[in-house]
């Protein structure tokens, strides 16, 4: 490929705004370390409202936890690693890859050692963008853009598993960016291919829609098919195996690929059929989240679609194109919209997502560089300039304590810029082909043949997905197909008490499961009824509306009346977090004389 004048001049990227920017990046780097500590910076990033740092980080060591006690790596919510926890979201691989040894270590100590991890991954993703740049200022702006901003944070402050997501996209960019450079070997370059799209499988598949632009590709396709062998071997020992899929629950890992941009209420509420409702919610930057709010309900599925099919359209660019270099540009217009389409496409986006769009930041003006036509740099800038915007803090700081207030703006803010991104470069790659392609025909004799070179390769690709496929739909359980609204009461009801055999749950998570089984069974099952309400009772004794529904599901009926005095003594003993234990099994002790048959009533949920 020709030189380009621009891509390496000093004169523009003056050493002095190199070493601002480094003194920038450096300070804001200790900065954010230090709020870790003293939180300083949670005004300025909504997702801090709840107060729990490194929620999304104990359900990784719990998950490995569960595993080696035979419990799901899904049922991460019901373990006593750490103060708390959310759900596990990743592939069940990270919760080995990490989970392993980070839970050998106390929670904090955990904690700290992957923030750590995550900062040397950042290193590593600035590393291989500034890779590219020959003058001072262009090296700096990838460790700027990576560590200094907010999303990163919030990223760092949960040790949210996103990060590897960020280093999947740089990787796969830098990697690009070295075969659109004909000066520099390829091998290596393909290998940091290779490595992006296995990190991102292996965790949060975000090079899903990568996977085609890098097939089309044929200096990509075998690199690509190694990843994708690799990553479908891995995962069939964790779906078919059965001491690493307890209950079969790992099959939520894909089932939540299928609906992630589907619904509002996210796949993940099945392992807890209670409401996930994110609607209302002023943490939620997200396109159709927005579109959902203003239109009073879901927008048409086609305008949610159409990211998506954009971006496989133009994954079959790289067909019309002769030139390796001219190939891999393409291929990197399609990364940078398949990494944009996230926000564009799914309801829930938190805004440590939008760490991912921070490798965007110094591509964008890598290939602003490199660009020698006047209105496509114009495009090329616009869409820089926007993304810039994802350094500013939302609204939400000005009134934390009201954080609807300002939720609108907030939202746009951080979509507006992923919108104008995703139109500047699909405009941008589409007017790019057809001048590298013109005057020659579009539908000349290279595309058939490049297809026809393509079909042994679609056809092992096919079969290994087919084959995870098959892995998937036998090992997880039908109700996982399902939306949580089309449960059956039974189903439910199989599900919880699944969690009971496989979480031992002794927190105040595993009281949750037990006040629902409570309930079900005061129906039809009065008996099984008081001993999971004593359970629960046991496993979160602040829980007062707990113990005051049980008090009336004893004076409810009369064979329950003599044990009233139990309770009273129940009542009196529980005081701040403390139960008394004695009464408890006192109360078990009364059920067990009673007959069965004057504990079951005929009506039926």
């Amino acid at each position: 490929m020709e030189d380009h004048p621009s891509e390496s001049c000093p004169g523009k990227s003056s050493r002095w705004l190199a070493t601002a920017l480094t003194f920038v990046t450096v300070a804001a780097a200790l900065t954010m370390m230090a709020s870790l500590k003293w939180r300083y910076l949670d005004r300025f990033v909504a997702g801090a409202r709840h107060n729990k740092i490194g929620f999304d980080f104990f359900p990784v060591p719990r998950g490995f936890i569960n595993l080696m006690k035979g419990t799901s790596i899904f049922l991460s919510e019901v373990s006593d690693y750490g103060p708390y926890g959310s759900w596990y979201l990743y592939h069940p691989f990270v919760a080995v890859a990490f989970g392993s040894w980070t839970s050998i270590l106390p929670p904090w100590i955990a904690f700290a050692a992957f923030v750590g991890v995550s900062l040397l991954v950042l290193f590593l993703a600035a590393w291989a963008l500034s890779s590219h740049f020959e003058d001072p200022c262009g090296k700096v702006l990838p460790f700027f853009a990576l560590f200094c901003s907010l999303p990163t944070y919030l990223m760092l402050w949960n040790a949210q598993m996103h990060v590897l997501t960020v280093l999947a996209a740089a990787l796969i960019l830098a990697g690009l960016m070295g075969l659109e450079n004909a000066k520099k070997p390829a091998d290596r370059y393909l290998l940091w291919i290779l490595a992006g799209v296995l990190i991102s499988l292996l965790s949060k598949p975000i090079a899903l829609l990568m996977l085609p632009v890098l097939f089309v590709i044929r200096e990509t396709r075998a690199k690509m098919l190694i990843a994708v062998a690799i990553y479908s071997a891995v995962s069939l020992l964790f779906l078919i195996v059965p001491q690493s899929n307890p209950g079969g629950f790992n099959g939520i890992h894909w089932v939540n690929l299928l609906s992630a941009a589907s619904t509002p209420t996210p796949t993940y509420a099945l392992l807890f059929p209670r409401l996930h409702d994110y609607t209302g919610s002023a943490e939620i930057f997200a396109l159709p989240m927005f579109l959902y709010r203003a239109l009073g309900g879901a927008a048409p599925s086609v305008v949610l679609m159409l990211p998506l099919l954009c971006i496989l359209v133009m994954s079959l660019s790289p067909l019309l194109l002769s030139q390796p270099a001219q190939r891999a540009r393409a291929a990197i217009v399609v990364v940078s919209l398949s990494v944009l389409s996230h926000y564009l496409c799914c309801y829930v986006v938190w805004e440590y997502h939008y760490a991912t769009l921070t490798p965007l930041i110094p591509l964008l003006l890598w290939l602003w560089r490199r660009e020698e036509v006047q209105w496509l740099r114009l495009l090329l800038m616009t869409a820089f300039v926007v993304l810039l915007l994802v350094f500013v803090p939302t609204p939400y700081f000005l009134a934390p304590e009201n954080p609807a207030r300002f939720m609108t703006i907030s939202t746009l803010l951080r979509v507006t810029p992923a919108l104008v991104a995703f139109i500047c470069l699909a405009l941008y790659g589409t007017v790019y082909v057809w001048k590298a392609r013109h005057p020659a025909s579009l539908f000349g004799g290279e595309p058939i043949v490049e297809i026809r070179q393509m079909l042994p390769a679609a056809g092992l690709l096919g079969t290994m997905f087919a084959g995870l496929l098959i892995a998937i739909s036998v090992s997880t359980p039908r109700r996982f197909w399902k939306g949580v609204s089309r449960w059956t009461v039974r189903e439910k009801v199989a599900h919880y008490e699944e969690m009971t055999r496989y979480s031992g749950a002794q927190n105040e998570s595993g009281a949750a499961i037990h006040i629902v089984l409570a309930r079900y069974y005061a129906l039809n099952d009065l008996r099984v009824a008081l001993n999971h309400y004593i359970t629960a009772i046991e496993l979160a004794p602040t829980h007062h509306e707990l113990v005051a529904e049980f008090g009336v599901l004893l004076n409810s009926y009369a064979q329950y009346r003599p044990m009233i005095p139990l309770f009273s003594k129940l009542l009196a003993s529980c005081s701040g977090n403390q139960v008394d234990r004695r009464q408890l099994e006192h109360l078990r002790q009364a059920i067990g004389p009673l007959e069965q048959s004057t504990l079951t009533c005929s009506s039926d949920p």
